[in-house]
């Protein structure tokens, strides 16, 4: 196993409502079950900013994508922390989250993702990746395996659908122009037409909160050969995703070979952000897969 150095303290202020948790002050979430906001700090002396909350197991870790913070997992953090232990954290440089003084890179990402495990007190978990925090839940049940029960990929990629020069080209355009403009535009065409107006404000409130360098610099950490390697995740997989033209047959196939227990559910009238328009479905997964779990030896760290 690769290591990713981290330390880890925990900082839980208070109990607070959901409400209270927001990553930016843009747009408070409704009120709902009480969490626990916590805070873990990588040996670099940044801190990454998590909430937790719930009890029964598995534990949920809840990753976010591009521009986004642990506040696109709402739905979850009021539903299923009723029934099972949750915990979202913002990545590094997004939501309350610090950016490393150095440039952000994939394995920041997999850091801050044990870090808050650690701070948190989980063992393992079941690692739930939206869009570009799939590939970061795969490179996490890679690297430490023994901190993965499962990983669930929300509308993101499990195996690559570009190599690694198309994503730099890719992300070549958000360097030489205003990422938050292009990232206002690449959302906009991502969201369907019927998402209520203030679910989409609320996303691009967010996007133009986080920092242009944050949005730059993912999108050259999803660059890195790191997320990507070829070597299969031995736990079970989920893939939950919409209809898109680019979940092909032959991308199937490339999943299936990164991940040999994969389980495949299409949602076809959810957009891109489907844990936010169809939270009953994604619901429903999860705990399916927590039902298929729940025979399974919990796994300790000794």
């Amino acid at each position: 196993m690769q290591q990713f150095a981290h330390r880890t303290t925990v900082a839980v202020l208070a109990p607070l409502l959901v409400a209270a948790a927001c990553a930016t002050d843009a747009v408070a979430l409704p009120t709902g079950p009480v969490v626990q906001v916590g805070r873990a700090v990588l040996d670099d002396g940044t801190g990454t900013h998590y909430v937790t909350g719930g009890v029964g197991s598995p534990t949920f870790v809840l990753i976010h994508g591009w521009g986004c913070d642990h506040t696109v997992f709402r739905a979850q953090l009021q539903g299923l922390v009723e029934r099972r232990r949750v915990l979202a954290l913002d990545l590094p440089g997004h939501g309350r989250s610090e950016l490393p003084s150095g440039p952000l890179t994939a394995a920041h990402f997999i850091a801050a993702v044990l870090a808050a495990m650690d701070a948190a007190e989980i063992d393992a978990a079941v690692l739930v990746g939206h869009s570009n925090g799939a590939p970061v839940a795969m490179a996490v049940a890679r690297e430490a395996p023994e901190r993965a029960l499962a990983v669930v990929s929300l509308d993101g990629e499990i195996a690559p659908l570009f190599s690694v020069e198309q994503r730099r080209s890719m992300a070549a355009p958000f360097h030489d122009g205003d990422p938050h403009t292009l990232g206002r535009d690449v959302l906009r065409r991502m969201l369907r037409a019927d998402m209520p107006p203030e679910l989409a404000d609320d996303l691009e409130a967010r996007l133009a909160a986080t920092a242009a360098r944050t949005l730059r610099e993912s999108l050259d950490a999803m660059c890195d050969p790191l997320l990507w390697r070829d070597q299969p995740v031995r736990v079970p997989v989920v893939f939950v995703g919409t209809a898109a033209p680019f979940w092909t047959a032959a991308w199937r196939q490339r999943a299936e070979r990164v991940a040999p227990d994969l389980r495949w559910r299409t949602v076809d009238d959810a957009g891109h952000l489907l844990m936010l328009e169809r939270p009953d479905v994604v619901d429903e997964e999860l705990e399916r897969l927590a039902n298929e779990l729940a025979g399974q030896p919990q796994r300790t760290r000794d």
